[in-house]
């Protein structure tokens, strides 16, 4: 995995140190497309990020967390739009992105 200029920058220059930071702190160095690829290519070797504060479990983005969290950077959806997309309600998308990725979201 290369480590981005912006990372470098702010100290985080191993895999480890990466994955010891939340989603909080890498969308205050990263914009958002940056953040969401490197959310894909975590996932992609089996990586997770620090969970959010308060929640319990480190946990590897599934291919549905990542499609919210495209829907909800990217696009710009609400949670209550991203929740009509998957025929569930406001709340899972919320809670699974916040407790994921992070409060900013």
């Amino acid at each position: 995995m290369r480590v981005s200029r912006k990372l470098r920058d702010a100290g985080i220059t191993t895999l480890e140190a990466l994955c010891d930071c939340t989603g909080d702190e890498l969308l205050a160095i990263l914009d958002r497309v940056e953040f969401l690829d490197l959310v894909i290519e975590l996932r992609s070797e089996g990586k997770a990020l620090a969970p959010a504060p308060g929640a319990r479990l480190r946990r590897v983005a599934s291919e549905r967390d990542i499609a919210m969290l495209r829907l909800r950077l990217i696009d710009g959806l609400t949670f209550r739009e991203i929740a009509a997309r998957f025929g569930v309600t406001a709340e899972v998308p919320r809670r699974a992105l916040r407790s994921r990725f992070g409060t900013l979201l």
